[in-house]
């Protein structure tokens, strides 16, 4: 088996987008760079979600803090934990999706993305 060298990819690739551009023009290129932005956006967007469903979890965790002192009982004491551990992994995920400087590279650049992606760094 031999590996193929990064050359050899990016030749590759250039050899088959610019069969694509020959073929259906310009457009092929403006389809490739708004895929690549909407997938880089779809990042922010799954990071956004795990943002508010964190926040909910917070809301029910606290909520169920208050009621397992309220009512001195372990069933609300277990739903607390239970909800502040999700909620704190939502928000873990949240900032794992916004940190990633790729995400953003693919949002405001996306050509750069896309050579990040055909080179798989």
């Amino acid at each position: 088996m031999s590996e193929k060298s990064i050359e050899d990819v990016v030749a590759s690739f250039a050899g088959k987008l610019e069969a694509l551009v020959v073929q259906h023009g310009g457009e092929a290129w403006e389809l490739a760079l708004l895929t690549a932005r909407v997938d880089a956006a779809s990042h922010l967007l799954w990071g956004l979600m795990s943002l508010i469903a964190g926040i909910v979890l917070y809301k029910l965790s606290r909520y169920s803090y208050n009621k397992a002192e309220a009512d001195n009982s372990e069933g609300w004491g277990f739903a607390c934990i239970i909800s502040g551990g999700c909620g704190a992994f939502a928000v873990i995920a949240c900032f794992i999706n916004w940190v990633n400087l790729w995400v953003w590279v693919g949002v405001f650049e996306p050509k750069l993305w896309l050579a990040y992606k055909i080179l798989e760094l």
